[in-house]
């Protein structure tokens, strides 16, 4: 990845927290700052966040275009057979994609 030149218009703040499973959302103190998260946790995910208020950081961490490598590691409780695995390289919709206007 290539190195990020942030604008020094103000020192950056970053926090991390890490996510239990079935956790939802922790407390965090956004009284001083504004923070936006860098991506995301489904509910019955569990893992570390990272908030910022920085938005140009969390742009560039956080967009798709981008292409920054993504690792996830699953564990599960046994493994499954072909035809999962066959549903899953097709893909997973989960309703139409809505495109941004502007």
């Amino acid at each position: 990845m290539p190195c990020i030149k942030l604008p020094r218009l103000h020192s950056p703040i970053l926090q991390i927290l890490n996510k239990d499973i079935l956790v939802l959302t922790k407390l965090v103190s956004t009284e001083r700052f504004q923070c936006q998260p860098v991506e995301r946790l489904d509910s019955d995910s569990e893992g570390l966040l990272l908030l910022t208020n920085n938005g140009y950081l969390q742009h560039r961490l956080s967009d798709r275009q981008l292409a920054h490598p993504r690792t996830y590691w699953v564990q599960g409780s046994r493994l499954p057979d072909e035809d999962v695995f066959h549903w899953l390289r097709k893909g997973v919709r989960q309703g139409a994609i809505a495109r941004c206007e502007g």
